[in-house]
């Protein structure tokens, strides 16, 4: 009889062990409008090891330039987006493409590795670089995460963009164009300075094409009109003063110390000084 009831025991023990663990199975935490769970507790709708690249596309959005945008699609349906640095060709990208064909994209660094030697520095290297968002961009989808996850933490949710503007050699244009940006609602402003807005000025560049004291003032006087157009509590950024080396580049800074900008982009033109790129082309810091 004892052993009877122990049997009974043991028996109800395992039932109401199961029974919690199928309630529990209700709380398991999962994303919004996620695929329901397969049997086993695996999904195996989409398998991340049989994921493989089977085509690369291009196109083109119009704007100030025309931006293009890759497209790298897999055999599973998911596919990603990358663009290409500073309005670059679509066929930086586009002579990557042997080299992926069949690759898994979850291999991310694996595929930049090989494909680096093919790809180039600076402005050159768009297709490198939109490959390395299209990337990441499949990846976070097949993990169901941001793809700022796969690269680290989120510092910020919000980034403040700065807005652009077209030169010219009218101070009084150049501060009209970026007043109607402020207008428009941004709030940090870009302008840039470049020597053939002070050419037609006689001794306004020196003879290599930059900016003599005589042109510093000129370029201040695109600054002040934009200062006083958009007052001085808004971030402004001054950008393209041409090749200067380390002199150049604190004659120019000290110039526009009294505008007080956010910072001058660019003052030392390193990959345009003797030969390399930085941190080759060590000569251009002497």
């Amino acid at each position: 009889m004892s052993n009877s009831k122990a049997g009974i025991n043991r028996r109800s023990m395992f039932g109401t062990v199961a029974g919690t663990a199928a309630l529990g199975s209700m709380f398991v935490d999962r994303p919004a409008g996620a695929q329901p769970l397969q049997s086993g507790g695996v999904n195996r709708n989409s398998a991340p090891s049989q994921l493989r690249i089977t085509d690369m596309r291009a196109i083109r959005i119009a704007a100030n330039f025309d931006y293009p945008i890759i497209r790298i699609d897999t055999n599973q349906g998911v596919y990603g987006l990358g663009e290409l640095r500073d309005a670059g060709n679509e066929g930086m990208a586009l002579v990557l493409k042997p080299h992926i064909m069949g690759r898994n994209p979850l291999n991310i660094e694996p595929i930049l590795d090989s494909v680096r030697n093919f790809a180039n520095q600076r402005r050159f290297g768009g297709g490198y670089s939109a490959l390395d968002m299209a990337l990441h961009d499949i990846s976070g989808k097949v993990f169901g995460v941001p793809a700022w996850r796969l690269i680290g933490s989120q510092y910020r949710d919000r980034v403040r963009c700065y807005c652009d503007t077209t030169e010219t050699d009218d101070p009084k244009t150049h501060a009209a164009r970026i007043l109607a940006r402020k207008k428009m609602g941004f709030t940090f402003f870009k302008m840039d300075l470049r020597p053939w807005m002070i050419r037609k000025t006689p001794g306004a560049v020196n003879t290599r094409g930059l900016a003599t004291a005589k042109g510093l003032q000129i370029y201040g006087e695109h600054l002040q009109a934009v200062r006083d157009a958009i007052g001085w509590d808004q971030p402004l950024v001054a950008h393209h003063f041409g090749p200067l080396d380390v002199k150049d580049s604190i004659r120019h800074a000290r110039s526009f110390e009294q505008y007080e900008l956010a910072w001058a982009q660019d003052l030392l033109q390193v990959g345009t000084l003797g030969t390399g790129d930085a941190p080759r082309n060590w000569r251009a810091y002497k």
